[in-house]
Order: structure tokens, then C-alpha cells, then sequence
């Protein structure tokens, strides 16, 4: 089969290997007949690499080592690197004496669950949380391609699980929801199934949500408070390095505690003698302590909350209710905790409890990996050109039951000469149904095929010659499965540039056509745009485009509290003449699938359409003066607003207040790790982000007021003419209104405004006629100084060249251009919302 068979969950915790023997998915189990392997790595005195079960088993050991060295960077053993995939963050090695990146880690994963089976297999179905970025989704293909895998597709998680369900359960119509809580991030995904097609369509959650935070919590509300009661260590919580390490240990505790309590109502936390360090006094640190379920239910639950307040949120974004659903799916570890299964059944709905939560994910994939052919270059490592090779074309699920197949003699991969005629037919495994035979060659043909139904179907091809000699063919068989079809792949974020707004503030604007939950591949295109600097070929003059992603309600918020992905550069050499300032730009934004990437820049002054690539960018980690000035900006910001005279939700930035202080706070708990210091980071971007929003929803009163005042203004010019085809368009501006109103859209509004602004001067001017504009002249002429002009100067000198004009012969297309020349020395109508769409 010329099919994709491989599927890998790169879990936080835990990988699995996946692969379809006669259509199913299995398992492959490790060395130790386990189902998983945990995603851990160490390194050895003598150079080796030790994977999984056997690193684990030294990590406690390892991290007890460090600590009482004292020294920072002692360790040789990692886990939750994953969290930091796409970053700059490395991990050092002592026995190695080497920095290793979260991809070269991960590498390591694959290539231990690569090497559990004989096939020497170079494509995969790589699964990655569904609100990955792309700097991470481009670090895991990077990670696999270290790992000697040549074609790699990733796939979310949360599908990837429903994938499984959908085949497992043979899943009807309806609403499903997929909780994944894993080691690392959570996902919530809400999937639809419509007439057998399984399609996304709406994904949230948060990257640095996971068990890793289960086991912090567990640490800070019962653990260090229980040392703090027991012993002196103020020497380990002052020093950031010495605090780092004993977390680092002390979260290995609370995991075994998490792990036991999802299975039983009370856990102990014990130490052996020797493993800890003495306090401050000389007295040896000793964990003694017994938990009871009521102990963990006020530890875990506020973390379990955040999950869930996700899900609702996105529930009622969706208009939907638990009730709506057809089955809620729980998806890793974590969700094996009776504390969430209550938590889940009480505010959503009862979870489904029969698919595996720690291996449903890796099935998922290796059933999606049939989809996909491999690729050419890869199949022709081990074709064998002998067999007449053949190209096959057809859905590797379906809902129908009688599904197309296109089938070709592939004439350049076969070797020597081909015989005069050939005949092929198709036939079902069970032998219950066969094809007419027909004539085959290069141009192909299509054989309409029949299904069992709800399962997966293997046919096998038969090639004879003219003598009716069977011959050998590659592939020589195919699989097809009846049942859930897995829709599309979709958009997890919204997709935009960063521009300037009028105050000359750098803003995130999304491409119309790559907004969250696009299927893929999506197209965007952004027009209107203007150049801000000359473009002079031979020099170094150049214009940034930063691309960003982002969350809901993302426009005209602060590009820099979103994820850039890219910064494409229109450089001096990609034009072969002079570009002035203020050309117009329109940018079409191509995704063809996640990773593929295609920016194209068209420029009608130079009648040029230019193509740009992108190159992955790592998310660069912060030093400690950054975090403190964010913190103090934020608050000096938060403060401004609360002693200015606008009107606020309070409420609204008092939530922000109290939630940027917590994000200090458990900063400061950790923030000698890697991990904590990027959570940080984007927890306070997320703030400034929410300050945007509540800055731009204070500013909907006057918006709406202005933008309904001059509808009244148009309406009224409109009634006066009596002319039928005004009206129309007074009715399509009354429609655009609702909806602004409905939603509250600041620039929005403003720009309807405008437009209307527009039309009521072309009527006015079909009215009026060059008088209109005389008069514009006139007034700007009699109020001259109480007009706040940019360039006093300009300004007199243009509106001098006007009234000139006006006292001759005056034509109505000069004036109009002197007045908008003046109009351009004026600030912009708008504010410092208004879009003025510059690039640079």
C-alpha cells in the first residue's frame, strides 16, 4: 500500500507508536510490553542516550543529585520539554556538556518509537495540541525531520482523538466535544458530525494548562507549606537557583501523588531517608505526609476550573449546551482524575469513559495517516520498478458506499517495456464482490467499487496480459473505510499582519478569508494598503511585514500581544524600479496547509506581483528586567485609565488587575524555569491584550452615535432626492449597521462612517456641483486659524493656490484636488482607532 500507516502522540509526559495492520489501528508496545513511553531523555557519563521508562526511573535520582549539589545545571535528565517547543530555550547537559534544544529532545522520542519496529518508515502523522502555534508546529516537524522522518503531517489532538472514536464507536450524527487535558496543554474541541462528515468547528484552550500545573499546585498548597511548618528553608526560597531545583524535585512527589489519587480516595507523600538535603538548622528534610480526596479537591480543582471555563466559554460562543451533545471525550492523563470526571458531569455533561485516554490520540493518528499518499521521492527508495507500478486516486474514508477509484500505469517507474494490452479488475478481500475486468493503460479509467459497510474494506488488483498472465503491480491492494469521514483540517487561530493604526500605534489586523476555524487551505487577501517609506533599488531600503496569530476579538489590540509567526521582507532587490511612498499594496496570504506557507505582494504602480517565502522564527526567551518592566507598564497603564474621565467597565479592568497580579506572583514562585518565564510571557501579552479590548469597547458610544447620526443625515438627503436606486444603497448601509450595532465594532462603525461621509458628499456634489467645493475653500479661508493644521505653512500656501482658482474660471476637479490636499493637513476622522493600513 502506497498509503501513510504510522501515527505518533509527541506527548508532554508520554509518546505512543501507532500503526494500521488490515485496517486497524494498533499499538506498538515498547521493550517493556507498555503501551506508552514516557517523553523522557537522559544522558549517560559515557555519552549514551537512555529513552523512556529507564531515564525516568533516574529522573528522581538525578534532580536529588542537583539539589544537593547546589549547583545550577547539574541535571542530565529532561521531561516537559515539549512545553517549550518553537522557543530558544536549552537544556544543559553536564555529562554531555552540551545545550540541547526541545527539538533535539524531542528527536530523541521519535527516534526510540521509530526504532520499536523493523520498517524503516520515513513518513508520519505527527500529533500536536490544537492551539499550537506555528513557531511550535514548525519545531515538532523539525524534530521529526532530526529523527530521519522525510514527510510529516501533523494532526490536532483533539481530532486525532475523535477520529478514533468516530471508527471505534461507528459515531452518529451529531455535537462532540473533546476535553483534552494532557501532561503539558489543554484543548477543547468542538466537532460536528453532518451526514457522516466529522468537521472541526471551533477549537480553544491554553498551551501552558496541564498536569505540569496539577503538580505545581500540589507543591505550593501542600507540600512547601508542610516544609515551611517543619523545617527552616529560607537559604532554598531565597535563591532563585536553589528554590528552581527544589521545585523541580518536589514536583516529582506530587506527580506520584496526582497518578495514585486518580485511582484511590487517600495518597501519601514520603521520602527515604538521605534522598533530601538538610534544612537551614542541619536537621535532614524528611516528607512524611498523608492526603485525603477533600485535600486534593482544594488543590486541583481551581486548576480543573480554568479547563472548564474554557470549554463553557467556547459552549457558548457555539450556542450550545451540554445537552446539545452527542458525546464529551476525555483525553489524556489527567482526565483519569476523579476530582474533573465529577467536576466535568456536574457543569457540562456526563463524559464518555469508554475510549483509552492515553492511547486514543496515537490510534487517531495512524487511522488519519491513510489519507495521505507517501510522498514520490520516498516511495521511490524501495520501489520496485520490475512490477508494473500503478497510480491510484481515492478517498481513504467515506460515507458512501459505492466510492470512486481512479487507477493509471505509471509508464515512467516501470521497467522495460510494458505488454501490448493489459486488463485490470478489482476485488474485495472477502471475495463477495469483484469489478468487471477492463483495459488499463497511461491515460487510466475509473472502477466504481462497493462497500461492506461501517468497515474497513481491503481490495485487492489483478493485472493479466493479453494472454491472461497475472502479473505483479504496485501497490497490489488498497483499503477504503466506510463510515465517519474526517473533514478538513481547520484554522486555530485568526491570521493577520501587523500595521500602523492613526496614532501611529502598531496594530494586529486580521486577513480577511484566515479567520479562526477556516478550513484549509484558506486564502486571504488584504487590500488598501500604502507603503511608508521609498523603495529605491540598489540600497538597503526595505519593508517589514510582520505576521501574527491570534485569539478572538484580536483587531486593532496591540500587534505585540500576539504570536508572530513571520516577519516577511520586501526588500530594494525584489523590484526592478523605483517604489515612492504611499503606493498601494494588496497582499494575498496563501496557506496551504499547516506549515505551507505562500505570501504573495501585488503592485500596481510597478505593474509587479512578487512571491515571498517564510523562514520559522523561534520565540526568543525574555531576561528579568523585561518581566519587570511589562509588569509596571501594565499597571501604570490599568492606573491611567482609572483616574481619566472616560467611562470603563471597572468591573472588566478590575479582573485584569487582580489577574496580572497573579501572574507575578506565581512568576515569582518559579521564574528561575524556562517553562514558568514563557507561560509568563504570554499570560502577559494576553493582559495587555484584554486592556485593548476594554479601551476600544469604551470608545462604542460616541462611535455609534456618530455613525447613526450620519445615517440620519444620508437618510434625510436620500428622502429629498425621491430617487429609487439611493434608496437601495441607504437600505445596504442600514443593514451594515445592525450588524455593527449587534457586535459593537469600534472601526467597524468608523469606517461605515466614513463610507457614508462619502456618499453624502457625491450627493451633495451631483447636487452642487463646484460650488460644493468653493465652499469648502471658503470656509477653510474664513477659519483659517482655528483649524489644527499638521503644516501651517503647507496649508496656506494650498488654500492661496485655491481661492485663486475659485475667482477665475474654476474647474471642479482642481478644486476638489485643493481640498483634499487640505483635508490631508487635518488629523484623521476616527481617532486612534481608524485604520490607515501603512506598511513599513
Amino acid at each position: 500500500m502506497s498509503r501513510l500507516k504510522y501515527g505518533i502522540d509527541l506527548g508532554t509526559t508520554n509518546s505512543a507508536l501507532t500503526r494500521i495492520i488490515k485496517g486497524e489501528s494498533e499499538i506498538v508496545k515498547n521493550s517493556l510490553q507498555q503501551d506508552t513511553t514516557p517523553s523522557c531523555v537522559g544522558f549517560t557519563r559515557n555519552g549514551g542516550v537512555q529513552i523512556g521508562t529507564k531515564a525516568f526511573n533516574q529522573l528522581k535520582s538525578d534532580k536529588l543529585r542537583a539539589l544537593k549539589s547546589g549547583k545550577a545545571f547539574a541535571s542530565n535528565i529532561f521531561l516537559e520539554f515539549k512545553r517549550t517547543m518553537g522557543t530558544d530555550q536549552k537544556y544543559h547537559s553536564d555529562n554531555m556538556n552540551v545545550d540541547f534544544s526541545s527539538q533535539q529532545l524531542s528527536s530523541e522520542v521519535l527516534k526510540s518509537l521509530k526504532s520499536l519496529v523493523d520498517d524503516n518508515f520515513k513518513s508520519v502523522v505527527i500529533t500536536t495540541p490544537a492551539m499550537f502555534n506555528d513557531n511550535q508546529k514548525s519545531a515538532t516537524i523539525e524534530a521529526a525531520n532530526l529523527s530521519g522522518f522525510d514527510q510529516v503531517e501533523l494532526l490536532a489532538e483533539p481530532i486525532a482523538a475523535a477520529t478514533a472514536f468516530g471508527v471505534d464507536e461507528q459515531a452518529k450524527d451529531g455535537n462532540i466535544l473533546v476535553f483534552d487535558f494532557g501532561g503539558g496543554t489543554f484543548d477543547v474541541c468542538f466537532i460536528s458530525i453532518e451526514e457522516g462528515i466529522m468537521q472541526v468547528k471551533d477549537t480553544g484552550g491554553d498551551n501552558w494548562l496541564g498536569g505540569k500545573n496539577l503538580d505545581e499546585a500540589i507543591v505550593d498548597k501542600i507540600i512547601l507549606p508542610y516544609l515551611k511548618e517543619n523545617y527552616k528553608i529560607d537559604s532554598f526560597l531565597k535563591d532563585d537557583t536553589k528554590k528552581g531545583q527544589l521545585n523541580s524535585v518536589l514536583n516529582l512527589y506530587a506527580e506520584e501523588l496526582k497518578v495514585s489519587m486518580s485511582f484511590s480516595d487517600e495518597g501519601e507523600i514520603v521520602s527515604m531517608l538521605g534522598d533530601l538535603p538538610d534544612d537551614d538548622d542541619g536537621k535532614e528534610i524528611e516528607l512524611d505526609i498523608l492526603v485525603n480526596a477533600e485535600d486534593m479537591n482544594d488543590v486541583l480543582a481551581p486548576i480543573f476550573q480554568i479547563a472548564i471555563d474554557h470549554t463553557l466559554e467556547l459552549l457558548k460562543r457555539n450556542k450550545l449546551k451540554g445537552s446539545d451533545l452527542y458525546s464529551l471525550l476525555l483525553v489524556g492523563g489527567p482526565t483519569f482524575s476523579p476530582i474533573l470526571r465529577k467536576m466535568v458531569s456536574d457543569q457540562i455533561c456526563k463524559p464518555n469513559t469508554n475510549v483509552d485516554p492515553m492511547t486514543v490520540v496515537a490510534r487517531g493518528a495512524a487511522i488519519y495517516a491513510t489519507k495521505f499518499d507517501v510522498d514520490e521521492v520516498i516511495k521511490d527508495e524501495t520501489r520496485d520498478t520490475k512490477k508494473i507500478q500503478l497510480d491510484l486516486t481515492y478517498d481513504s474514508d467515506v460515507v458512501e458506499i459505492d466510492p470512486i477509484l481512479a487507477i493509471k500505469v505509471n509508464k515512467d517507474k516501470t521497467e522495460g517495456e510494458l505488454p501490448n494490452s493489459l486488463s485490470l479488475a478489482i476485488k474485495r478481500e472477502d471475495g463477495a464482490w469483484e469489478s468487471e475486468k477492463i483495459a488499463i493503460d497511461d491515460t487510466g479509467d475509473i472502477v466504481e467499487l462497493l462497500l461492506v459497510e461501517n468497515k474497513y474494506n481491503i481490495f485487492e488488483i489483478l493485472i493479466t496480459d493479453d494472454k491472461g498472465n497475472t502479473l505483479e503491480s504496485e501497490p497490489s491492494d488498497f483499503g477504503i473505510r466506510h463510515g465517519v469521514k474526517t473533514g478538513k483540517a481547520t484554522l486555530a487561530y485568526n491570521y493577520g499582519i501587523e500595521m500602523q493604526n492613526a496614532e501611529g500605534k502598531p496594530v494586529f489586523i486580521t486577513v480577511p478569508g484566515l479567520e479562526k476555524n477556516q478550513t484549509l487551505p484558506a486564502t486571504g487577501e488584504l487590500t488598501g494598503l500604502k507603503t511608508r517609506r521609498d523603495l529605491r533599488p540598489g540600497t538597503d531600503d526595505s519593508i517589514l511585514i510582520p505576521v501574527y496569530q491570534a485569539g478572538d476579538n484580536a483587531d486593532n489590540t496591540r500587534a505585540s500581544s500576539h504570536i508572530h509567526v513571520r516577519t516577511c521582507l520586501l526588500h530594494s532587490d525584489d523590484i526592478a524600479s523605483f517604489l515612492p511612498i504611499n503606493s498601494d499594496v494588496t497582499i494575498f496570504f496563501d496557506i496551504k496547509k499547516e506549515g505551507d506557507y505562500k505570501l504573495t505582494i501585488d503592485i500596481p504602480f510597478l505593474n509587479e506581483t512578487i512571491e515571498k517565502s517564510f523562514e520559522r522564527k523561534e520565540q526568543e526567551g525574555e531576561a528579568d528586567e523585561w518581566f519587570e518592566e511589562q509588569f509596571q507598564s501594565i499597571v501604570k497603564e490599568i492606573d491611567a485609565i482609572k483616574t481619566s474621565d472616560d467611562q470603563y467597565d471597572i468591573d472588566e479592568l478590575n479582573k485584569i488587575e487582580i489577574s496580572v497580579k497573579n501572574i507575578e506572583s506565581d512568576f515569582n514562585k518559579r521564574k528561575s524555569d524556562g517553562d514558568t518565564r514563557m507561560k509568563t510571557r504570554d499570560a502577559i501579552r494576553k493582559q495587555f491584550a484584554q486592556l485593548d479590548l476594554l479601551i476600544n469597547s469604551s470608545a462604542w458610544p460616541s462611535a455609534e452615535s456618530e455613525m447613526k447620526n450620519k445615517f440620519y443625515s444620508v437618510e434625510e438627503k436620500v428622502k429629498e432626492s425621491k430617487d429609487s436606486n439611493l434608496e437601495n444603497q441607504v437600505n445596504r448601509f442600514k443593514s451594515q449597521m445592525q450588524i455593527i450595532i449587534e457586535n459593537k465594532d469600534v472601526p467597524s462603525a468608523k469606517e461605515l462612517e466614513k463610507q457614508m461621509n462619502n456618499f453624502y458628499v457625491e450627493l451633495l456634489d451631483a447636487e452642487h456641483g463646484v460650488d460644493l467645493y468653493i465652499g469648502v475653500l471658503v470656509n477653510f479661508n474664513e477659519n483659517f486659524s482655528d483649524n489644527p493644521w499638521s503644516d501651517r505653512s503647507k496649508a496656506r500656501s494650498i488654500l492661496d493656490a485655491g481661492m485663486k482658482e475659485a475667482m477665475s474660471n474654476p474647474n471642479k476637479d482642481r478644486i476638489l484636488g485643493y481640498c483634499r490636499q487640505l483635508w490631508q493637513l487635518l488629523p484623521r476622522p476616527g481617532g486612534s482607532d481608524a485604520r490607515i493600513d501603512i506598511l513599513g
